[in-house]
């Protein structure tokens, strides 16, 4: 039994530095996976010849495993019992041995397999991430307090029409439309500040090109000095909504028009109060009925109403100068038709009018003939500050207005004829 022992520990000094140099080998492994990846932590089992170390320690076991049983055989010999116990007591000392190596190496392997799928989780929930803010339709950004972009997405260049370059360098307040930087600020400041959650706030931002672009966003704040966003371009949204306010202020404004012509026979007032509603309900910027004078031809106003500011006094309109007659208004009258300009600004008919018009922020326009009796139709023209406002169905109802007044004129000619 002496000898078995001795050769017992024997076998333990040899496994010993063979077992630390395993466990400082997989240190190595853990910490290469660790800071450089699953590639160099398989350069360095392969360097260290750590498979090599391995087999080496399951031979030393194996051999361990022979000398027990020769020794047993000599004990045999000698005593039955004596050879029974150190056949129970020496070969569980061997397989203690071989478990506890074989425990240490499961446990590692099992340490180096976790971290290395949690950095694969990682890595494809990052993909995921970037392709989910890449490719996204709506505008995603991380912005901060100071009225600074931190970062955007590829939507916002899309979108807005600026550089990556430009929409972080610049306050993201120098492309807010002026009217929505004061609440813009309030929700900043007031808001998202302390700690609340922003839902479905609304602003309008200014394309490169001079258009604008509505925004709906949702905010949510951190406990650091920035706050993420999302954003979905509404433009046609709004613009749907404003077509539907537009159509139905224009069908207001045709039966308040219809209602004062069954109240008056007065064709002054008639006109007065056609340009007023038109301004106070149609929401245009400015509305004028002018008159023809048979003699020099030129076309001045009997009625307006709105953003006048001597607009009509500094722009002479002469159905005899083709310069001066090819605008909405003298193309109405000689036409007998309606014309429309969306765009005052690059229309080359408007030239004549062009500087007068735009410092009274006009930038649509229209004309309507109002029909008479055995002469020229007279001009109904109005302005809006907003491009392209004109579109089919509002033509439609300013025509019908037009109408309901020729057929007033018309008719009051008739009466004065028969009397």
């Amino acid at each position: 039994r002496r000898v078995l022992f001795r050769s017992q520990q024997a076998r333990i000094k040899v496994l010993e530095p063979l077992v630390a140099k395993r466990f400082d080998l997989m240190r190595k492994v853990l910490s290469a996976f660790q800071y450089y990846g699953r590639d160099e932590a398989i350069k360095v089992i392969q360097e260290n010849k750590v498979p090599e170390l391995i087999n080496n320690i399951n031979n030393l076991l194996q051999d361990a495993d022979n000398e027990e049983v020769r020794l047993l055989k000599i004990r045999e010999e000698n005593t039955v019992s004596s050879t029974q116990q150190t056949f129970i007591l020496l070969p569980l000392g061997a397989f203690a041995s071989l478990a506890i190596l074989l425990w240490i190496f499961v446990l590692l392997n099992s340490e180096v397999t976790e971290r290395i799928n949690s950095e694969l989780a990682l890595k494809e929930s990052e993909e995921r991430f970037r392709n989910i803010f890449e490719l996204s339709a709506d505008l995603v950004c991380i912005a901060d307090y100071k009225g600074f972009f931190r970062l955007i997405n590829p939507s916002f260049t899309r979108v807005l029409g600026y550089s990556q370059e430009e929409l972080l360098h610049n306050s993201f307040f120098k492309y807010i439309h002026p009217d929505d930087k004061a609440k813009t600020e309030y929700v900043m400041t007031e808001k998202l500040a302390r700690g609340e959650t922003l839902l479905a706030f609304e602003n309008r931002y200014l394309h490169k090109d001079g258009s604008i672009v509505w925004l709906g966003w949702t905010a949510q704040p951190t406990d650091s000095d920035y706050y993420f966003c999302i954003a979905r371009n509404i433009t046609e949204r709004k613009k749907d909504e404003e077509h539907i306010n537009r159509v139905n202020r224009l069908y207001s404004v045709l039966s308040r028009i219809s209602h004062i012509m069954v109240l008056t026979n007065d064709k002054q007032k008639l006109f007065d109060e056609t340009c007023s509603i038109l301004v106070e309900y149609g929401k245009f910027r400015m509305a004028w009925i002018g008159e023809i004078d048979e003699i020099t031809k030129i076309v001045s106003p009997v009625s307006s109403y709105g953003k006048i500011d001597g607009y009509l006094n500094n722009v002479l309109i002469s159905i005899n100068d083709s310069k001066f007659q090819r605008g909405p208004t003298g193309t109405s009258i000689l036409t007998g038709q309606y014309n429309i300009c969306n765009d005052i600004e690059n229309d080359p008919r408007m030239e004549p009018w062009k500087e007068q018009a735009l410092k009274m922020d006009f930038r649509s326009s229209a004309a309507f003939p109002i029909q008479q009796k055995n002469k020229l139709p007279i001009p109904l023209t109005v302005y809006s500050s907003e491009l392209d406002f004109f579109d089919e169905s509002e033509i439609k109802l300013m025509n019908e207005i037009s109408l309901e007044l020729s057929f007033a004129q018309i008719g009051r000619a008739s009466c004065r004829e028969r009397v």
